[in-house]
């Protein structure tokens, strides 16, 4: 299983770490945690939350042409792969 999904995890991490770069300049260069956690929540989360659903559909084996044309909803993936959605967890 972990076979299956290392190229795509080889291909998102860089995404995320890509997405973060983009900031981490001006995350350096701020005091306010409140922006840091602002910059972070709209630029790297959006990328992660990418990730996690396609691994989801990766773990069901079902693309998302298939997803959109069966009109499967995220949430009903989640429910499938019993993994936790990664936004509502870092909010906590």
């Amino acid at each position: 299983m972990m076979n299956d999904l290392a190229p795509e995890l080889c291909r998102r991490k860089p995404a995320a770490w890509g997405a973060f770069k983009n900031i981490e300049g001006v995350v350096k260069k701020t005091k306010d945690i409140r922006l840091r956690a602002h910059l972070f929540d709209t630029v790297v989360l959006p990328a992660l939350t990418v990730a996690q659903c396609a691994l989801e559909r990766m773990m069901l084996g079902i693309f998302l042409y298939t997803q959109v044309q069966k009109g499967i909803r995220s949430s009903e993936l989640r429910q499938r792969t019993k993994i936790r959605d990664g936004a509502d967890y870092a909010k906590k």
